[in-house]
């Protein structure tokens, strides 16, 4: 499967790994390291992250990547074969991202 990137969510991944770059002096890599492995996941096993939400026929899921805490949050369109990447939200934040309908 092929792993696609919303704008949306490409702005947010890039803000993390500029604050992960400047605030993590002894591992300023691990967001960019965990987010490589973390894309394989719901190409591989899609059915096995957590269900976030079901609108219409779009099953949004969420992975969380362990060290950094990040979650993102995809859908799977089987017949294309794509994962569509929506949203990455950081794990210690009290509310779930906002996801564009």
């Amino acid at each position: 499967m092929r792993v696609v990137i919303s704008k949306r969510a490409q702005a947010q991944l890039d803000r993390i790994d500029a604050w992960w770059y400047g605030h993590r002096d002894k591992a300023p890599e691990r967001f960019e390291d965990e987010l490589e492995e973390a894309k394989k996941f719901p190409e591989k096993t899609p059915a096995l992250s957590s269900v976030f939400v079901v609108r219409g026929r779009r099953t949004i899921r969420w992975v969380l990547l362990p060290k950094t805490k990040v979650k993102l949050y995809f859908w799977v369109d089987e017949r294309a074969d794509i994962v569509h990447v929506l949203s990455a939200w950081g794990g210690k934040r009290g509310r779930p991202p906002q996801l564009a309908r």
